[in-house]
């Protein structure tokens, strides 16, 4: 089997009403590898008698600092916003940081591949 797929993909967050905007924000990203995805995705079995059922945990800290390649037209009190360590030191972008991380693990777990 040959597998041809790009190893970036871009991310255009609803945060804030950004796709509206001229010019919106826009994260470029990379696919994690198997060992980053074990170590940043944490899926838990839970046994609950007769059923087991799953908790899965993303450390977005991680996920973000491992996957995002450059953020552009962020700007915050005047500040550019270019990478997961900025954005993530940011006070008051936790939900913004959230969102992009769930992309992130939602494209890893279905990368775009072409045959």
């Amino acid at each position: 089997m040959e597998l041809t797929f790009s190893n970036e993909f871009e991310y255009i967050p609803v945060f804030n009403k950004n796709r509206d905007s001229d010019k919106p924000v826009k994260v470029t990203c990379r696919y994690m590898t198997t060992p980053e995805r074990v170590k940043y995705i944490d899926v838990e079995l839970i046994s609950t008698g007769s059923e087991v059922q799953t908790k899965t945990v993303f450390k977005n800290e991680g996920i973000l600092k491992v996957s995002i390649i450059k953020i552009e037209n962020l700007k915050v009190n005047g500040l550019d916003i270019k990478t997961a360590r900025e954005l993530l030191n940011i006070e008051g972008l936790s939900q913004l940081s959230d969102e992009i991380a769930s992309f992130i693990v939602t494209s890893n777990l279905m990368p775009d591949l072409k045959n």
